[in-house]
C-alpha cells in the first residue's frame, strides 16, 4: 500500500477545507436566502408529483407570466395539469428529494447544493486528467467553492447547478474512461450530457464540449460506432419526454413555444450579442449591478481578476503550450460564445457553466506566478487576498448581516398575514406560497394584475426582484403594459406596506370610495 507523503497530505488537507469552506458557505445561504419566484414555479410541480402523481403548477397565472408580456397571447395552456414550459429531469430529482425528506423552502434547495458537490469533484477529476497538479486541482475547487455565483446557484430551487455539474461530469467520465474504454467513455459522457440537457437546455453546452473534446484529443480514434453510442443516449431520453409529451400536445406546445420564444435572438445579430453577454450578464446582473453601492461594485475587481488570468495564460506560451490548458482555453471560448447567441436572457444565474473555467485560470496562473521570485510570490498574494476576501464578504454580508429571508420576507409576510381577510385575492410573486402553501386559492402569480385572466385582486405584493423589475423594464419592451400597471396603482390602488424597495404592499380602494 502506497504512504502518502506530506505534500499528498497537505493536497488532500487543502481540498477537504476547500469543500468544507464551499459547503459551509451553501448552508448559510440556503438558510439566509429569500425565496423567489422561480423556486416555487418549480417547486409547484414537484410537490404536485408528490402528492398528486401529476406535475401541476398551481402558483403561476396560466395568462399572467412573463412569458405573457414578452410574447402577448401566449398562454401557459394546461399548466395546473401539466407543467412543459421546462424540461422534466429536474422536477422529477425535486420531487424525489421531497418524497425523502418532506417539503420546506431548505429541501427545496438540498439538491442544487448535492449538485454543487459533483460540479467540484468533476472539476478535480478534469483538472487532474488535463495534466494539473494536486495542488492546482485543489486550488481550482477552493477559487470555484467562494465564487459568489457559484455558492448562490448551489443554494437555489432552481435547476442551473444540476444541469451545469452534469455538464461537468460528462466532461470528467470521458477524460476518465478515453484511454482504455474509449467506446464506454462516448457512451456514459453522453448520457451525462443527455441527462444535462433534458434537465436545462443549456445543457447543450455540455454535448457542444464533449463533441470538441473527441475531435480535439481522439480524433484518430474515430468510426462510424461512435456516432450510435454517442446519440443513443439523447435518443432514450428524448423518447421517455415524448411519452410525458403525449399526455396533452396542445399544452406542450402552448407552453413550450411561450418559454422558447425569441431565446436564439444573438444569432441574428452575433456582435451585438457578444456586447449584451459583456454588458447585461457579467456587468449589470452580476459584476456590476445598476443599483450596487461601494462593496458592489468593488466586484468588478474580481471580474478583472478573471480576465487577468484569462489572458496571462493566452499570453504564456509555457501555459497555453501545455495540451490540456489549451483545451479549456477552447472550451471557455466556445461557451462563452455559446451562453452570448444561445441563451438571449442574460441572467446571472446562468454563470455557473463557465465560473469554474475561469477559476481553473486562476488558480493556474497563481501557481505558475508562485515559483516566480519573491517579489511576484508577494504582489500574487496581496492580490489573491484582495480577490478571495471581496468573495468571502459577498457570502458572509448576505449570511450574517442581510439575512434576507429573516429581514425582508418574513417581515412582509407578517404583515400581510395580519391585514389578509378570507375574502382577499393577494397577487404577488409566487414565492409567497412558500409561507401560504402551494394550494392557497387566496395567492395568485398574476402579472397582469388581472387584466387578462379577469381576476380581481384585493392586494398587490410588489417585490423587488420579479414584479418591481419586470414593471420598470418593460416601458420599452411593452409601454402599453408598462401604462396599464402605472395607471392601476395610481387611480385603484394605495400602499400600506413598504420595506425600503424590497417589497411594497398595496390595497385597492374601496368600491365605495368616493
Amino acid at each position: 500500500m502506497r504512504r502518502w507523503s506530506p505534500r499528498d497530505r497537505n493536497c488532500a488537507y487543502g481540498t477537504a477545507a476547500a469543500v468544507l469552506l464551499f459547503v459551509l458557505l451553501t448552508l448559510g445561504s440556503v438558510i439566509t436566502k429569500r425565496p423567489w419566484c422561480d423556486e416555487a414555479w418549480f417547486a409547484s410541480p414537484a410537490l404536485d408529483l408528490t402528492e398528486n402523481g401529476r406535475m401541476g403548477t398551481h402558483v403561476l397565472e396560466p395568462t399572467g407570466s412573463h412569458l405573457s408580456i414578452l410574447r402577448p397571447g401566449s398562454r401557459l395552456e394546461g399548466i395546473d395539469q401539466r407543467t412543459y414550459w421546462v424540461m422534466p429531469l429536474y422536477l422529477l430529482v425535486l420531487a424525489l428529494a421531497i418524497k425523502l425528506f418532506g417539503f420546506s423552502l431548505a429541501v427545496v434547495r438540498l439538491p442544487s447544493l448535492i449538485w454543487g458537490l459533483g460540479a467540484l469533484a468533476a472539476w478535480y477529476v478534469i483538472v487532474r486528467r488535463l495534466g494539473g497538479s494536486r495542488e492546482l486541482a485543489a486550488l481550482t475547487l477552493f477559487f470555484t467553492g467562494i465564487d459568489y455565483a457559484f455558492v448562490n446557484s448551489a443554494s437555489d430551487g432552481r435547476m442551473d447547478m444540476m444541469c451545469a455539474s452534469l455538464g461537468f461530469i460528462a466532461m470528467a467520465l470521458y477524460l476518465v474512461l478515453r484511454d482504455n474504454r474509449f467506446l464506454l467513455a462516448v457512451l456514459l459522457s453522453h448520457a451525462a450530457a443527455a441527462l444535462s440537457l433534458f434537465t436545462h437546455p443549456n445543457g447543450m453546452l455540455a454535448a457542444a464540449a464533449l463533441v470538441f473534446m473527441i475531435f480535439y484529443l481522439d480524433r484518430k480514434r474515430l468510426s462510424w460506432a461512435v456516432v450510435p453510442l454517442a446519440g443513443a443516449p439523447y435518443v432514450v431520453a428524448g423518447l421517455g419526454w415524448l411519452v410525458y409529451i403525449l399526455q396533452d400536445r396542445a399544452a406542450f406546445a402552448a407552453q413550450f413555444a411561450a418559454n422558447a420564444s425569441n431565446r436564439l435572438a444573438g444569432l441574428s445579430a452575433p456582435l451585438e450579442a457578444i456586447r449584451l453577454e459583456i454588458a447585461q450578464r457579467y456587468l449589470e446582473a452580476h459584476f456590476l449591478p445598476l443599483d450596487a453601492g461601494l462593496n458592489g461594485r468593488l466586484k468588478l475587481l474580481i471580474l478583472l481578476a478573471y480576465v487577468a488570468a484569462l489572458v496571462v495564460m493566452i499570453a504564456t506560451p509555457a501555459l497555453r503550450g501545455t495540451p490540456g490548458y489549451r483545451l479549456l482555453l477552447y472550451l471557455t471560448g466556445l461557451r462563452f460564445l455559446m451562453m452570448a447567441w444561445g441563451a438571449s436572457l442574460k441572467n446571472a444565474y446562468y454563470l455557473v457553466h463557465i465560473i469554474p473555467f475561469y477559476a481553473f485560470f486562476l488558480a493556474c496562473v497563481t501557481c505558475w506566478l508562485w515559483q516566480r521570485s519573491n517579489r511576484v510570490r508577494w504582489a500574487t498574494a496581496s492580490v489573491l487576498c484582495l480577490v478571495i476576501g471581496l468573495q468571502l464578504t459577498w457570502s458572509l454580508y448576505r449570511i450574517f448581516w442581510l439575512r434576507p429571508y429573516q429581514k425582508q420576507y418574513l417581515p412582509a409576510v407578517r404583515f400581510l398575514r395580519a391585514h389578509m381577510t378570507p375574502q382577499d385575492l393577494v397577487c404577488g410573486s409566487a414565492e409567497l406560497a412558500f409561507a401560504f402553501g402551494f394550494h392557497d386559492p387566496r395567492i395568485v402569480d398574476d402579472l397582469s394584475v388581472g387584466r387578462w385572466s379577469g381576476k380581481r385582486p384585493t392586494l398587490l405584493v410588489v417585490d423587488k426582484w420579479y414584479y418591481f423589475q419586470i414593471v420598470t423594464s418593460f416601458d420599452k419592451k411593452s409601454p402599453e403594459y408598462s401604462h396599464y400597471i402605472s395607471r392601476l396603482l395610481q387611480d385603484d390602488f394605495h400602499q400600506i406596506y413598504a420595506q425600503r424597495d424590497e417589497y411594497q404592499i398595496y390595497r385597492r380602494y374601496s368600491p365605495s370610495r368616493p
